[in-house]
């Protein structure tokens, strides 16, 4: 392989315009230190940070891919979808995601409420001030009973509260999954399924395929080998791309550190070689 083959990727970064701890221009830094020159920020339901680094510039040496990660609703369950090299000046894109953001605030303000049903304190000056001109997420919510000390860990959080089933958890979304995909792809980007090991129901896994998504994040911190040689291997026979990262959000999360997982430039070069295609086709179209 080339030299550009061999260049280190992270497509799965968190920065705090959604629930990360780093500003995008912190996430570069780190990313470089570590010897990682292609990265993707995929906040959740945002592309403020693509925005702001876009606006203020980056050095030559980054390729940064642009991206997302949406928030799919599905048999009362959250699917996470990863949307690559889409546009961020995209209106379609813009007004889809603005929709989210509302969607998100109505949401985390009925998971706060349900909370306070339970006996947790709610001081809402305080936690929504925490989450203002953000994507409020759970993980905020988990933050603030941390900080609050109502539970002792960030997994006590989830356990108790915020997972789907127990009480404070609200699945609530502004796409459904194949709308999810759908959007990305009119937003010429490329729609990923991420963390797959996670799913509730590995039966989505086809339905996922069905819907038209385009590959699979097989490369992720907490999925093993055995995991990944089989997402891996699915992929591959029904011609889907790879994708990966680190799921970067804190330094507190060793793990899950930029650039801990193995993700090889060329799963870059082809999914930029499908999107090239489509786009083609579609101007093809046009033409006739």
């Amino acid at each position: 392989m080339g030299k550009k083959s061999k260049k280190r990727c992270d497509l799965h970064l968190h920065s705090f315009y959604s629930d990360g701890s780093l500003s995008p221009q912190e996430l570069v830094k780190e990313a470089l230190r570590k010897e990682v020159f292609c990265i993707s920020i995929t906040d959740h339901d945002s592309i403020k940070a693509i925005k702001e680094l876009k606006g203020k510039g980056y050095p030559d040496c980054l390729k940064l891919i642009e991206g997302v990660e949406l928030t799919a609703s599905y048999q009362d369950n959250e699917l996470h979808i990863l949307g690559y090299l889409i546009d961020s000046e995209n209106d379609y894109l813009n007004k889809g995601l603005a929709e989210a953001y509302q969607v998100r605030q109505t949401r985390f303000r009925e998971m706060s409420e349900r909370l306070a049903l339970q006996g947790v304190r709610i001081d809402k000056e305080s936690l929504f001030e925490d989450i203002k001109n953000i994507t409020p997420t759970r993980l905020h919510l988990a933050e603030y009973l941390l900080k609050t000390r109502q539970v002792n860990s960030i997994y006590e959080a989830f356990k108790r509260y915020l997972n789907p089933k127990k009480p404070g958890y609200v699945c609530r979304s502004r796409f459904g999954l194949k709308e999810a995909i759908d959007f990305i792809h009119r937003c010429r980007g490329l729609a990923f399924l991420a963390h797959p090991h996670k799913l509730a129901n590995q039966d989505w896994i086809p339905r996922c395929v069905s819907f038209g998504i385009d590959g699979f994040e097989v490369s992720y911190p907490t999925m093993s080998s055995q995991e990944q040689s089989f997402y891996k291997k699915y992929a591959l026979e029904n011609k889907l791309l790879l994708s990966g990262g680190s799921d970067f959000h804190q330094f507190f999360n060793k793990s899950r550190e930029i650039g801990s997982v193995d993700v090889p430039y060329q799963w870059v070069l082809e999914m930029e070689k499908k999107r090239r295609k489509i786009i083609e086709s579609k101007e093809a179209v046009k033409i006739k």
